[in-house]
């Protein structure tokens, strides 16, 4: 492999993971939560879809991070490449709007996992809520569970 002294020691990443967010479970429940609310739904067409790509699914949803606090600064951030992501789109229909509400997650799947413990149970879903668990430092300390920062308190004024 390539090797240049100069940038340090190699290093391996403890975890890798994959994004999820088109899981069929995450979008048939903002379905059902739009009807009961009264909403109308866009995804009725979809839902045999949806439940034969769930049942033949080989994608697994090991971890659930509550993203709900950064979704604002997202948008936002979404919003300012226009050329790429239509603003008057599916990604901010009234449906991504709901998923706010009814699932305020974002789903993912470990696929590579280099911690050391006991590897997760593939038969269940949900199994984390961070991203860091059981991840260290060089020297062995385990990442704090508060490693994350909080999201900045303007992004909230631009609701």
């Amino acid at each position: 492999g390539l090797s240049i002294p100069t940038l340090g020691e190699p290093w391996q990443v403890q975890k890798i993971y994959f994004n999820q967010d088109l899981s069929a479970k995450k979008w048939i429940t903002i379905h059902e939560k739009m009807l009961e609310a009264g909403l109308e739904s866009p995804f009725a067409d979809h839902l045999e879809d949806f439940k034969k790509r769930d049942n033949q699914r080989h994608n697994w949803l090991s971890t659930r991070i509550d993203c709900s606090e950064f979704f604002t600064a997202r948008d936002r951030a979404l919003l300012s490449h226009a050329t790429q992501i239509d603003p008057e789109g599916g990604f901010f229909s009234a449906s991504r709007k709901a998923a706010r509400t009814y699932w305020p997650t974002e789903e993912f799947e470990l696929a590579l996992d280099l911690t050391g413990r006991e590897p997760l149970n593939r038969d269940l879903d949900f199994q984390e809520t961070d991203l860091f668990a059981c991840v260290t430092f060089d020297d062995g300390r385990r990442v704090p569970d508060e490693g994350m920062l909080p999201a900045s308190p303007a992004a909230d004024d631009l609701d």
